[in-house]
């Protein structure tokens, strides 16, 4: 099952491509309401980000209240690139400049996901 129950509350884990968090996107979440919802992903959103659809859990006993469906974000890490995304990671890389530390040992995020990319 997608979803997971946690009291009146229903969870649901999202996985988004990288570009998504990081430039921003509306995406379509699945309910479990025959409808489904939108969510708006603001740039610069990380990965676990927790996004809250008032109204679209389990109704409450003997209430007219339900509770909310809590969407997670799971930023996808690209795993194989073709030569062209790879160039243009590599190039998005070199505009954020060496890491903020100064030290040659500290790598930045777009270093350690070369090196994974990489095998290294």
């Amino acid at each position: 099952s997608v979803f997971r129950r946690e009291g009146n509350n229903i969870l649901y884990t999202l996985p988004i491509n990288i570009e998504q968090p990081t430039l921003g996107a509306k995406l379509t979440v699945p309910t479990i309401t025959a409808e489904d919802a939108e969510i708006e992903i603001p740039a610069g959103t990380q990965s676990g980000a927790v996004f809250q659809l008032r109204n679209k859990g389990i109704p409450f006993i003997r209430s007219n209240r339900k509770g909310d469906q809590l969407v997670t974000v799971d930023v996808q890490t690209p795993k194989k690139l073709n030569d062209e995304q790879r160039l243009l990671f590599e190039q998005l890389a070199e505009s954020f400049g060496d890491g903020a530390s100064g030290n040659p040992d500290d790598k930045g995020f777009f270093d350690k996901l070369k090196d994974a990319i990489a095998g290294e």
